[in-house]
């Protein structure tokens, strides 16, 4: 279904393929309060930064003009943002960018954060 969506979106001209931008996000296991990894048979443990995280992570490749989610991985927490990079990337983009992790240095508020071209 998610690939029809695309490609009836491809087909009005909403995806650009200027460039792709490719992200990860955690997702906590269970729905509320902490989790004991025996109740998850599939998520790990995770860290981004000094914050650890028992669950899943999601990864996506984003069409760079309009936002559009173009591909989607779900992992366990543990896996590194780089490793399932290849599969969001859709082949037909210009460019692709990483979002950097920038935990040795603070946000400044409004700023984008800064980004890696990859390809």
């Amino acid at each position: 279904m998610f690939e029809e969506i695309n490609r009836q979106l491809e087909e009005k001209g909403l995806i650009v393929k200027l460039g792709t931008l490719v992200d990860a996000t955690f997702l906590q296991a269970g729905s509320q309060g902490p989790v004991k990894p025996a109740a998850d048979k599939d998520a790990r443990w995770g860290k981004k930064g000094k914050k650890s995280t028992f669950g899943y992570k999601m990864h996506i490749g984003v069409d760079q003009e309009h936002t559009l989610i173009r591909r989607v991985e779900v992992s366990d927490a543990s896996v590194t943002d780089t490793e399932p990079a290849d599969a969001l990337i859709s082949g037909d983009e210009k460019a692709v960018y990483a979002i950097r992790p920038t935990t040795h240095m603070p946000a400044m508020p409004g700023s984008p954060r800064p980004t890696s071209r990859i390809g």
